[in-house]
């Protein structure tokens, strides 16, 4: 496929047009952390040995503790490629604050039937090996909801 000089310089002025309106909301985090809505947080679950489908398993039931706390499930997911779809769950929650999200986090914790849940899943040894916690803002550009 052979494009134009015309066109490739076009393309490339629309390119580089494009980079500067990008730039310049990118120059102001706080203008851009200003246009979310709410925070973001991300959580990767590393599984102990042999334990990834105990612990999607145990999410399932996660996300219904979260939903009886008002949280909002943003997604869950496993990645496609060993190794890490051998170990790994990640999952995404909605929060409007970072302080809801300490008392939401609170009340799921101490929830009864999350804690019954909880305790069966882990009665012969934590199933979840590690948890990393990422809070995000979204863009100004961010395609959510």
């Amino acid at each position: 496929m052979q494009v134009s000089k015309r066109f490739g310089i076009l393309l490339l002025g629309a390119v580089f047009a494009a980079g500067l309106g990008i730039g310049v909301v990118l120059d102001d985090p706080a203008e851009a952390r200003a246009a979310s809505d709410g925070i973001y947080e991300l959580r990767t679950y590393t599984a102990a040995p042999g334990k990834v489908q105990e612990v999607i398993d145990e999410l399932r039931h996660a996300a219904e503790g979260f939903e009886r706390q008002g949280v909002t499930n943003v997604g869950y997911w496993v990645p496609s490629d060993p190794p890490h779809s051998e170990t790994t769950v990640i999952y995404m929650l909605k929060f409007d604050t970072l302080e809801e999200r300490a008392q939401k986090f609170e009340d799921f914790r101490t929830d009864p039937e999350w804690r019954r849940v909880w305790d069966e899943y882990n009665k012969d040894g934590r199933i979840v090996a590690n948890v990393d916690s990422l809070f995000l803002n979204a863009t100004d550009y961010s395609p959510l909801q």
